[in-house]
């Protein structure tokens, strides 16, 4: 297979005898956690020499060494795929003095992100093997698995449609004014009979031929779909949005867009600089929030429900 590939990058980890810190100086610790990374003796040295000079170019490198300038720059490639050299131009330097901050925040992300590639393919594998036991054809697995699920899914939208259409018939026929409390009751009667459906069919379907399918998670008055650049969340019930939700999505660089067919309660610890990710919250329900957070955001929010403060 050597035909096959091209080497874009090798590491090399090493495990050495512990070192004795309490009587190691500096340059030897160096060493030995270069030398565990594969760095030879020369890689060494001139790594400590860009350390103690703040920069060089690949031919004063090879000056100062005696060696020529393509062996210097193999070298510096080197200690450039650990993350611990960079470069501007021709000139290179320590992309930081903390060797341990490189280890955990360049090389590590960079061997874990080919390695998990590779258990992708490796997945493959244990699905090939699978397929091969079964030894089902495309009619069997049509009529052994897909054919009982589908059965399955259709009486489950059929029990749902039915509760629905039970509970509007209700709402309408309820006198007095219909609020946001009757919506927000009546909307979570009905999506926690749908939830309760499609768990008794993921319980179901967990065991049906040889194909395994997971069962369905319960979950009560809320859908939350998450994007690359956003997460939405959709309360049908009572549901409370918590500052450590807001602040998952701040570090994650998405917005946030809310819709209330119940009722959402926002959290005291909220402050405006996370309320800030929100880009909308359509309010068909209730918000109740405190007073300063909810006028932060009330040009962004829409709807015919109610907003109450704390």
């Amino acid at each position: 297979m050597s035909d096959e590939f091209e080497i874009i990058a090798e590491w090399v980890i090493r495990k050495l005898k512990d070192i004795d810190l309490s009587s190691a100086d500096l340059t030897e610790i160096i060493r030995w956690v270069l030398y565990s990374l594969g760095v030879k003796d020369l890689g060494i040295d001139i790594y400590l020499y860009l350390r103690s000079v703040g920069r060089a170019t690949s031919t004063e490198i090879a000056e100062k060494f005696k060696i020529s300038p393509t062996t210097a720059r193999r070298y510096l490639e080197q200690l450039h795929t650990l993350g611990l050299v960079d470069y501007i131009g021709r000139e290179y330097h320590l992309t930081r003095k903390n060797i341990a901050s490189c280890i955990r925040d360049i090389l590590i992300p960079r061997i874990k992100s080919i390695l998990e590639d590779i258990a992708k393919v490796a997945e493959s594998v244990y699905k090939e093997e699978r397929i091969e036991k079964t030894m089902l054809s495309k009619e069997d697995i049509d009529r052994l698995v897909l054919a009982p699920v589908r059965r399955e899914i259709d009486k489950t939208l059929r029990e749902a449609k039915h509760e629905a259409l039970r509970e509007i018939k209700k709402l309408f026929s309820t006198a007095g004014e219909i609020g946001p409390e009757i919506i927000s009751n009546t909307l979570s009667r009905i999506f926690d009979a749908l939830s309760e459906s499609l768990r008794k069919l993921g319980e179901r379907a967990y065991n049906i031929g040889i194909l395994k399918i997971e069962p369905t998670p319960q979950v009560r008055g809320l859908s939350i779909v998450e994007t690359p650049d956003l997460i939405k969340y959709t309360v049908y019930s009572d549901y409370r949005l918590q500052a450590h939700q807001l602040r998952y999505a701040k570090e994650k660089g998405k917005r946030v867009i809310i819709r209330v067919f119940g009722t959402l309660y926002i959290d005291k610890d909220v402050t405006s600089d996370l309320a800030d990710i929100i880009e909308e919250i359509y309010v068909y329900g209730e918000v109740i929030g405190p007073r300063e957070i909810l006028k932060f955001l009330s040009d962004r929010i829409r709807g015919p429900g109610s907003v109450q403060y704390y």
